[in-house]
């Protein structure tokens, strides 16, 4: 048995022990003897900043990259629709014809 302790919701926290972090996964706390707890704490903050965060300016990036190309081609799609001789097509059957003014007016709502 090490000096680690896990709490769950509603138990006793061990005589002398404080909490390093909380982990919501498991439903548990995790607790160290007092003074250790936050060097502990402290060290894995450090570690998933390292991990993750630093990480993340690059797909923040990605992501504002993504999305402006998502609306460049939701726009040239909109172009596209607007160019097509849709006649024929809504001559060969009725229910295109509904269809054809829903999208057009949900388009409408999108200006």
């Amino acid at each position: 048995m090490g000096i680690r302790k896990y709490v769950r919701d509603g138990e006793m926290i061990p005589k002398g022990y404080g909490v390093a972090w909380v982990d919501y996964v498991c439903d548990r706390a995790v607790y160290y003897p007092i003074g250790l707890n936050m060097v502990i704490s402290f060290s894995r903050d450090v570690y998933f900043w390292i991990k993750h965060f630093r990480k993340g300016w690059i797909f923040k990036h990605d992501e504002e990259i993504a999305r402006v190309e998502w609306y460049r081609g939701y726009d040239s799609g909109k172009r596209a629709l607007s160019m097509i001789d849709v006649s024929k097509y809504l001559e060969a059957n009725p229910r295109n014809r509904k269809l054809f003014r829903d999208m057009i007016a949900q388009g409408d709502k999108d200006k």
